[in-house]
């Protein structure tokens, strides 16, 4: 007899997106589901369109509260969970009709606490879609196996293992305290404050390469603008990893690889308190210099939001990135390579991926620019 899962879909004005979701798990070939719709105080059409659903299938569960944060709203998902096992979907996002199948398959042969799977990055125009991988193996692994690794894999902005809680199948009875246990002022890295915890507590964590998880990247789902109380969020979180993990010397390194990661997303004028020259974490730029950003993701929003700021001190001559086209369409205003002027005299990379900055680096070699004006982080 197949176990009772429990889905819990987050939404907040979510009414664009919600039917695509919902309609996606409803067309699962696992169907011995409790799906739970928890309204997080939204002003849009989004709680009648739950209550539609919940209308026409007596396995969804709504729950109405006011808005509080998506780790309030897991929260009050899991306080009404009844299934052996637990997911956690987004309300923007959709779910591949096997998805769920496989993993709870996965989870009865292997018998692990958790199960961790790959995740789709898809543009919300349609026309890209990569995946996103933990570096191990498939395989069953111990806690102390993958601790070395677990969110460092070897390269800057890398994680072992995924943070994300989507991609995670879960015991539920194992899964209240590491939810209850989160600090709700934490708005990003909550999934990161639920996953390590659970997985350093787990005998066995199954890592497999399942992947029907579509994560849409839609604009404000990106790097936000800089935030003046994210200096104190990201405080309570690294301090509640540092107490939930236990640390030691090996996870210490990866906690502080991972804070910066968060200050350069969220906060990078944090680098450069009580320093005479700026951008220290492109090893500084010398006041007055012509600057180009390459890259328009999170990393790049957030660099091109602290230029805003330092515009006495530097001038953004332009903003590039490969995928400029879809970045016009947003309203922004970054060029291809090709259509990039040499008239600068620095260009920073803002980019996650060290494989990526090394093609970057040959590209603009291969453009004419010089190798003393292309930087990239340092730490």
């Amino acid at each position: 007899m197949n176990s009772l899962i429990t889905i819990v879909i987050p939404f907040y004005n979510a009414e664009k997106y919600l039917t695509r979701c919902i309609t996606s798990v409803l067309q699962q070939t696992y169907s011995t589901l409790q799906i739970i719709l928890v309204n997080d105080g939204s002003m849009d059409q989004s709680l009648k369109i739950a209550e539609r659903f919940a209308e026409e299938d007596n396995r969804i569960v709504v729950i109405n509260k006011q808005n509080g944060g998506s780790s309030s709203a897991r929260k009050a998902g899991i306080q009404k969970a009844t299934g052996e096992y637990i997911l956690f979907i987004d309300s923007d996002d959709w779910i591949e009709k096997d998805y769920i199948e496989s993993l709870y398959k996965v989870m009865k042969d292997t018998k692990a606490d958790i199960v961790c799977a790959d995740i789709y990055y898809d543009s919300v125009d349609g026309t890209s879609s990569r995946v996103v991988k933990n570096i191990f193996p498939e395989g069953l692994y111990t806690a102390n196996e993958v601790l070395d690794h677990m969110l460092f894999a070897g390269e800057f902005w890398s994680f072992g293992i995924q943070p994300h809680m989507v991609t995670k199948l879960f015991r539920t009875s194992k899964l209240y305290e590491f939810i209850y246990a989160v600090d709700e002022r934490i708005t990003f890295g909550e999934d990161a404050a639920v996953i390590y915890p659970y997985l350093m507590h787990s005998k066995n964590i199954c890592i497999m390469q399942i992947c029907g998880y579509h994560y849409i990247q839609y604009p404000n789902s990106m790097a936000r603008k800089i935030v003046g109380e994210d200096e104190g969020r990201i405080a309570i979180l690294m301090q509640h990893l540092r107490s939930a993990l236990k640390v030691c010397p090996e996870m210490e390194i990866q906690l502080g690889l991972y804070e910066k990661f968060l200050w350069i997303l969220r906060c990078p004028e944090a680098f450069d308190r009580g320093k005479l020259t700026k951008l220290q974490m492109y090893g500084g730029i010398p006041t007055g210099s012509k600057v180009v950003i390459y890259g328009a993701g999170g990393a790049g929003t957030a660099l091109h939001d602290y230029l805003e700021k330092l515009d006495r001190d530097y001038q953004v001559v332009s903003w590039v990135d490969q995928n400029a086209l879809y970045y016009r369409s947003l309203g922004l205003d970054v060029v291809t390579l090709e259509e990039l002027s040499l008239d600068f005299d620095f260009v920073l990379i803002a980019n996650t991926s060290n494989k990526t900055e090394d093609a970057i680096r040959t590209s603009l070699l291969h453009k004419g620019v010089e190798q003393e004006k292309i930087r990239w982080y340092v730490f």
